[in-house]
């Protein structure tokens, strides 16, 4: 159901959006927190990931049914077999007819060993590690979108900072033009003009260029087809931030789905290698079938002579034996129920008609059986025995199976601590630097806002110098560009500010409260 709404909806904003692309331009208002949750809703990626919950479930809910139900078989099939001579080894049994063969079984069958027991905790662990790997793709789907969300505001405010530069180069060169119309300036001072306007011509066309691919690549991360442009509404404030690393650290330690989602794993590892070990224990099997069977014959002549010879057969030692009795004046043996009289035949073969009519549904039930079966490993006469522990005790190793698959289990369980440590190590070390950064990044929009405000002061002393005549052209380019540098490494600044800060939330593994930044 979930998936279908999903799919409607997908359709549903294709749909829309293709009829506002026919219409009139569509613009999608979009804050920061409606972009992540479209995304969570659209993107492909994130999708693909919650489809790993539901094999989750199953295999929990699978483990706890074969604890505690037994497992159900049906097995029914339809057999024709033609005429002809059936033979068994070198045994003939003469021309059969053919024969429709139907057939019946229902089993029930429970099995009780370790394995049973703890498969439901196994399955609930790695539940929980599918479920923190998908809380995880959202906190990177999170960071993914802030940062396509960023990029896009980057560059328009790059392609109006270079807007801006283009209408400053452009008054450059209207003042160059009316002093050298008055004598004031020369030629090459307007060419110089020309030459700086094209470029900021060039570079507005290209800002504005990659601030249109930024949009399209924000879409492909929403998951939703393009709209023809964006509004995008959120206001990104840079501020102080307080946070401590070993505060953010400690806190990263419990709340990081990764982290979380690998020691789950550790703990399903860790039932793995219990559950290898206890193939050294008994195993219980209780089994129970019902079944039933049908056999009628396309042609029942044979029977009918078969039955027939029998008859005749016990007629004739019927008047055998009555022939001493006669001489003997003893009384005679009914052998009249047995002579092979028509109606008598008729009657024969009308039973064994009736008889005969089972295929497919009358069948003919077989005795119930029940099955309790018990088993455990054995050691091999010719093994080499080493003590092992098994369940806090010693015992011999019974079976090179079972043994390889503890030994594999200890190390899937070793491997899984290890990656646990490293992730915790790496932890460590990703928001302690990702603290540093922010910290870096705070500074240096302190220091790039002094350096544009100087480089703005400049640039206006510049232009005054030049429309007075105590300056060059070219000194009054030299300002622009250092003016124009420093605002847009302002613009980087803040950016990178925000940036550093989507790298905090998913270092630390959740988005933290910015109100207690500051």
């Amino acid at each position: 159901m979930r998936r279908a709404l999903l799919c409607a909806c997908v359709v549903g904003l294709a749909a829309a959006q293709a009829q506002a692309q026919t219409s009139n331009p569509q613009i999608l208002r979009l804050t920061l927190e409606d972009a992540i949750q479209t995304a969570r809703r659209f993107n492909p990626a994130y999708l693909q990931m919650l489809n790993d919950e539901g094999p989750a479930d199953v295999a929990v809910s699978s483990a706890y049914s074969r604890l505690f139900l037994p497992q159900a078989s049906v097995f029914g099939a339809a057999v024709f077999q033609d005429e002809g001579e059936l033979r068994f080894s070198s045994f003939t049994f003469g021309r059969q007819p053919s024969v429709r063969i139907s057939t019946y079984d229902i089993g029930l069958e429970y099995r009780f060993n370790g394995q049973t027991v703890l498969a439901p905790g196994q399955a609930r662990a790695e539940r929980r590690s599918v479920m923190e790997r998908i809380h995880g793709a959202e906190i990177e789907l999170r960071a993914t979108v802030t940062r396509a969300y960023l990029e896009v505001l980057r560059l328009r405010d790059q392609a109006a900072q270079a807007r801006l530069e283009r209408d400053r180069t452009a008054q450059h060169l209207r003042l160059a033009q009316a002093r050298e119309a008055v004598g004031a300036g020369t030629a090459l001072e307007t060419k110089q003009a020309e030459v700086a306007l094209g470029q900021a011509e060039v570079a507005l066309l290209q800002a504005e260029n990659a601030a249109r691919v930024a949009q399209l690549r924000l879409a492909q991360t929403l998951g939703i087809l393009p709209p023809d442009s964006f509004d995008l509404a959120s206001q990104l404030e840079v501020f102080q931030p307080t946070w401590d690393a070993p505060s953010l650290v400690k806190m990263g330690l419990q709340v990081n789905p990764t982290l979380r989602s690998l020691q789950a794993a550790q703990d399903a590892a860790r039932t793995g290698v219990t559950i290898a070990r206890s193939s050294y224990l008994p195993t219980v099997n209780l089994s129970a079938s019902w079944s039933g069977f049908t056999r009628e014959a396309s042609n029942v002549d044979a029977f009918v002579d078969d039955a027939i010879s029998d008859l005749d057969a016990k007629f004739q030692t019927c008047e055998f034996l009555n022939e001493p009795r006669a001489a003997l004046n003893l009384s005679l043996l009914p052998c009249s129920q047995f002579e092979p009289t028509p109606d008598r035949v008729s009657a024969l073969r009308d039973t064994i008609e009736v008889e005969n009519d089972q295929f497919p549904f009358d069948f003919e039930t077989q005795p119930r059986q029940i099955i309790l079966a018990f088993s455990m490993p054995v050691s091999a006469p010719l093994q080499i025995l080493r003590p092992i522990p098994v369940l806090g005790k010693l015992a011999r190793l019974p079976d090179p199976d079972i043994a390889l698959s503890v030994e594999q289990a200890e190390a899937v369980r070793k491997n899984a601590m290890q990656q646990v440590r490293a992730l915790e190590l790496q932890l460590r070390a990703d928001i302690t630097e990702a603290v540093y950064n922010l910290e870096t990044a705070y500074r240096t929009v302190e220091l790039q806002k002094i350096n544009r405000e100087r480089a703005q002061e400049e640039l206006r002393l510049a232009q005054e110098r030049y429309r007075l005549g105590a300056g060059t052209f070219l000194e009054l380019l030299d300002s622009q560009t250092l003016a124009r540098r420093a605002e847009v490494d302002y613009i980087d600044a803040v950016y990178g500010f925000h940036l550093a800060l989507a790298a905090l939330d998913a270092a630390v593994g959740k988005p933290l409260a910015r109100s207690s930044a500051g």
